[in-house]
């Protein structure tokens, strides 16, 4: 008989947090949780305390991050495996973190029950004298969690035929990893509410399953007749749910004949759809299948050129970069788990690159991670990320004299002569079309095309001064191809008509 395997999770995510504990059946292949904590200080506290033989590590968290609890953790703790999680793939942190002791390193946006397993399992393997002690299951519901969550190929249970009687089946998953507002745990009030509408739906057999130990799933079991009232009961008791806690959120799968067919509503919509409360909010039950908004991959990132960008001390061109991007992401119904996760990653780059007041962006760090954080649904989402883009930029143009608009002037400035609209400024500086514009308009009182037209007005003024070059030629030299448009421009600015100027200045000089 050999012992469980402590593992100590350190992630300032709630919802990462509970995604890893419930993600495996940790006591049937050997595990247990210690426990777990939201930063580097409170897990030092409770690797201190627990004394666990793994420890699963975010890199990016408040207070003290994952590089420096790694660094005392490889010190304190010799024989103590430690695998790195993280939001982006960036091989400076890979190898900071595999140089101080780290066993592997996981991102999260890819982490699935397998490769945690995986890797895990290798990392037990590397500690002196441990055996991991497995139990077996059996039973109907340990059959269908089993074969749901892909440990079975194929779904054999002699007790099935018993329990389920009647012809048709559907599957309803939902979290009920929820806390209310002062932090306490509702999964056990949801669970028992649960219970009590299943009660009242006697008309039909149903079976509760807790994979991942907070993912509740309810096997139904109906006859033809109950179709419809058994679908209205599922709605009807989702809104009570979600009289306990706005955020439950559940999918409802598709009317099957066969167990074995719930699998398929289980990978492909419960689970994966599940999540996607964050973008509904008002609706506790979506139903498989149903036209609600595509969640689709987004663009990869272009975290090279981001990097590139911050380390050329382009602040305002890699906020864009952010902005953009997680905007993106928004539209894309990106998980929210990974919507955050990446937002918080992107912005602890932006900040720890940034030089200035480093108390300033600490305190920025820490109050927009909870703000994200705290935010329940897209909408709310949104409006503390637009907050956070609008603080990031007044911070650097009070910081940096605003060093990106005199770039931007200095281009104007060396190329007025050229075919040059807004569109071809903004790709130059890497601006989104209808950002650089706005963002023209917030630094030079007048617009692009204003600022253009006085910078050409004042050159050919000076030329007009200079000597006798044709008119006609001077317009092309200042970006005009248009001889009869050059000479209405000029006299808006001027007030006067180019050869009534070059009159005006040749009697001047005699």
């Amino acid at each position: 008989m050999g012992d469980l395997c402590r593992i100590a999770i350190v992630d300032d995510e709630f919802i990462m947090r509970q995604g890893i504990k419930h993600m495996l059946d940790w006591e049937k292949e050997g595990f247990e949780i210690a426990g777990e904590a939201s930063n580097g200080k409170e897990g030092l506290e409770l690797i201190r305390r627990t004394q666990p033989h793994i420890l699963l590590c975010d890199i990016v968290m408040p207070v003290m991050d994952g590089l420096d609890l790694v660094k005392i953790v490889h010190t304190e703790f010799a024989d103590m495996q430690i695998i790195i999680l993280s939001g982006y793939d960036d091989f400076k942190y890979v190898k900071e973190t595999l140089l101080n002791g780290a066993a592997d390193y996981i991102l999260k946006p890819a982490l699935s029950p397998r490769d945690l397993l995986k890797s895990i399992q290798k990392a037990a393997e590397r500690i002196p004298g441990l055996q991991l002690k497995r139990r077996k299951a059996s039973s109907l519901e340990s059959a269908i969690e089993r074969y749901l969550l892909g440990y079975e190929e194929k779904f054999e249970s002699a007790e099935a035929g018993v329990f389920f009687t009647e012809t048709y089946f559907c599957l309803l998953g939902f979290s009920l990893a929820l806390r209310s507002e002062r932090n306490q745990d509702m999964s056990r009030l949801l669970y028992e509410k649960t219970e009590d509408c299943l009660e009242k739906m006697d008309y039909c057999r149903s079976m509760k399953l807790l994979l991942k130990e907070d993912f509740l799933c309810i096997v139904f079991n109906y006859s033809a007749r109950d179709a419809a009232r058994v679908k209205e009961d599922i709605r009807d008791m989702m809104n009570r749910l979600a009289l306990v806690h706005r955020k439950v959120f559940a999918v409802l799968g598709r009317q099957r004949t066969e167990i074995a067919d719930l699998k398929e509503d289980y990978v492909k919509d419960i689970f994966p759809g599940a999540d996607q409360g964050f973008y509904f909010r008002g609706e506790p039950l979506k139903l498989a299948g149903e036209k609600n908004g595509t969640q689709r991959e987004p663009d990869r990132f272009d975290f090279n050129k981001f990097a590139n960008r911050l380390n050329g001390k382009q602040y305002e061109e890699a906020v864009f970069m952010l902005h953009d991007y997680i905007i993106h992401a928004l539209e894309c119904r990106v998980p929210e788990y990974k919507l955050k996760n990446l937002t918080k990653n992107l912005l602890y780059n932006v900040l720890s690159s940034m030089s200035g007041d480093r108390q300033q962006y600490d305190r920025m760090r820490n109050e927009y991670f909870r703000k994200i954080e705290g935010a329940d649904y897209a909408e709310e989402f949104r409006a503390v990320f637009e907050q956070l883009t609008e603080e990031l930029a007044r911070g650097r143009q009070k910081d940096d004299a605003d060093s990106t608009i005199s770039r931007i002037l200095e281009y104007i400035e060396a190329n007025y002569e050229k075919d040059l609209d807004l569109a071809d400024v903004a790709g130059v500086f890497g601006f989104n079309y209808n950002y650089f514009s706005a963002y023209f308009n917030s630094h030079i009182e007048e617009g692009f095309s204003e600022y253009l037209n006085r910078i050409r007005i004042e050159k050919a003024c000076r030329l007009l001064e200079e000597g006798n070059c044709p008119i006609s030629h001077i317009s092309g030299m200042v970006g005009y191809s248009d001889h009869s448009y050059f000479c209405r421009v000029f006299k808006r600015f001027a007030g006067v008509t180019p050869s009534a100027y070059r009159r005006s200045r040749n009697r001047e000089v005699r």
